[in-house]
């Protein structure tokens, strides 16, 4: 009988990405779509300038509340797949857009993660 073990580091990584996935979605959908996401990549425009400066200090105060001891437990690039399947596919296929996501990526993180 093959045993089935539960691997909690693994489990809670795929439960994070997916609620991420999941609100990137809506906030994407929120800012205009597909075509604002292509407007940012090409005007190299990062997207917390779309929250107002009282949201993102809200925002900010929360993250460091709740989420700032797992800030390096993941990579850039296991926060790039949390992308949305439709707005990756949008991304990977302008020249610029990978390169326009991790600069996204590092922004996030030195705007939420700094105190």
């Amino acid at each position: 009988m093959p045993r089935i073990g539960f691997n909690a580091t693994a489990f809670g990584k795929s439960f994070i990405g997916n609620r991420v996935r999941r609100w990137l979605k809506g906030f994407f959908d929120g800012i205009g779509g597909k075509s604002q996401i292509l407007f940012c990549i090409e005007k190299d425009k990062s997207l917390l300038d779309y929250i107002p400066p009282e949201q993102r200090f809200q925002l900010k105060t929360e993250f460091q509340q709740r989420f700032a001891s797992f800030l390096d437990d993941f990579t850039d690039v296991e926060v790039y797949t949390w992308l949305p399947n439709d707005y990756m596919a949008i991304i990977e296929a302008h020249p610029s857009g990978k390169i326009w996501v991790y600069k996204l990526i590092k922004d996030i993180r030195d705007t939420l993660g700094t105190p």
